[in-house]
C-alpha cells in the first residue's frame, strides 16, 4: 500500500453527523412541504415515539421551527448532530423512516402512464358511449388537450365508437374525431349540432372536415401520455414546396403529415370538453322537445273542446 496515499484521521469519519445532519433536514423538509400541514403534524407527533426521545427531540425541534418559518439556530444543528452521534441505531431509523415518507406513493413509469390514459379513457369512452346509444354524431368544446378548438366526434352507423388502449396510447375505433381551428362558442356549436341533427345520416357534410383539403382541420390520430397526435396539412407547404427538389420528394407536401401537441399536465381542458357533451344533446334533443311541448297544447286544446 501507498505510504503517501491520503487516509482520514483516526477518530474521524467522511460521512460526520454534520453531513448526516444536512442529509437529514432536507429529507425531512422535502416530506414536510410534499404531505401537508395536517400530515406533517402527524409525523411531528410520532417521530419521538418511533425513533427515540433522544434523537426526536431535537429533530422536532428544528423540524417545528421550519413549518413555523423560524431561524434554525447552529444550537439547533450541534444538538441534534450530538443525538444522532451518540445514537446510530436510531439515527438510522430515522433515516428509513423518512425515506419512505418520501417516497411513499410513487408509481412506476408503467403503473403511471397506465393510470394517466386510463383517466383520459374514462371521458373518452363516456362520450363515445352516448354517441352510440344515440346513433349520432357530435360537436364537442376542445379535445384533451385544448379548449380553444371544436372537436367533430364522426359517427357511422353500424360502428362501435370507442377509445382503446394499446400500450402506450390510445386511439379511436368506430369514429373519427377532428379538429376544427375555430373558437368553440356556443352558438358555434349549437349551430354544428343542429346540423348534424337536420342530417339523415346524422353527419356533417363530408367536405367540412376534409382534412386533406383544408389547412384548419385536423384528424385526431391517437392520445398518448403528453400528447395528442394529429394529421394534418403542413401549413408551410407552399413554400417547402418552392424549395429544389431534384429528387421530386415534395410532393410529399400535399398530403397531410403528423404533428404533436403537447397536453398541459392535468390535462384541464378534459372538464368544458365533458360539460359540453350535455349542451350537445340538448342541442340536438330540441326537435323532440320542443314538438313534446307542441303536443301539450294540442292536448290541452282537445281537452277543452271536448
Amino acid at each position: 500500500m501507498d505510504e503517501h496515499a491520503s487516509h482520514t484521521p483516526e477518530g474521524h469519519s467522511l460521512i460526520s453527523p454534520t453531513n448526516v445532519t444536512a442529509i437529514l433536514m432536507r429529507i425531512a423538509g422535502s416530506a414536510l412541504q410534499s404531505s401537508g400541514h395536517e400530515k406533517a403534524s402527524e409525523l411531528l407527533k410520532n417521530w419521538p415515539e418511533i425513533v427515540g426521545v433522544k434523537i426526536g427531540k431535537p429533530f422536532n425541534k428544528i423540524q417545528e421551527k421550519r413549518l413555523k418559518g423560524q431561524e434554525i439556530t447552529q444550537e439547533d444543528k450541534k444538538a441534534l448532530e450530538k443525538a444522532l452521534n451518540e445514537n446510530p441505531k436510531e439515527a438510522a431509523t430515522l433515516l428509513g423512516l423518512l425515506i419512505a415518507e418520501a417516497t411513499q406513493g410513487t408509481l412506476d413509469a408503467d403503473a403511471e402512464l397506465k393510470l394517466i390514459l386510463e383517466s383520459y379513457a374514462l371521458v373518452l369512452n363516456t362520450i363515445c358511449a352516448l354517441m352510440g346509444k344515440a346513433k349520432t354524431s357530435l360537436a364537442l368544446k376542445g379535445f384533451v388537450h385544448d379548449t380553444g378548438c371544436v372537436s367533430y366526434w364522426n359517427f357511422t352507423k353500424g360502428s362501435n365508437p370507442s377509445f382503446y388502449a394499446s400500450t402506450d396510447s390510445l386511439a379511436p375505433s368506430g369514429l373519427e374525431v377532428y379538429l376544427f381551428s375555430e373558437e368553440p362558442a356556443a352558438d358555434t356549436l349549437r349551430k354544428y349540432n343542429q346540423e348534424i341533427r337536420r342530417a339523415p345520416s346524422r353527419q356533417l357534410e363530408r367536405d367540412k372536415f376534409n382534412h386533406r383539403k383544408h389547412d384548419t382541420v385536423a384528424l385526431v390520430k391517437k392520445v398518448s401520455e403528453l400528447d395528442v397526435v394529429i394529421e394534418k396539412l403542413d401549413p408551410d407547404r407552399e413554400e417547402k414546396m418552392k424549395l429544389p427538389d431534384p429528387l421530386h420528394l415534395n410532393a410529399k407536401y400535399e398530403w397531410p403529415a403528423e404533428f404533436k401537441y403537447e397536453i398541459p399536465f392535468g390535462a384541464p381542458a378534459l372538464v368544458e370538453l365533458f360539460e359540453s357533451l350535455f349542451e350537445a344533446r340538448r342541442s340536438q334533443g330540441a326537435p323532440l322537445q320542443e314538438l313534446d311541448a307542441t303536443r301539450e297544447i294540442i292536448a290541452g286544446t282537445l281537452k277543452k273542446a271536448s
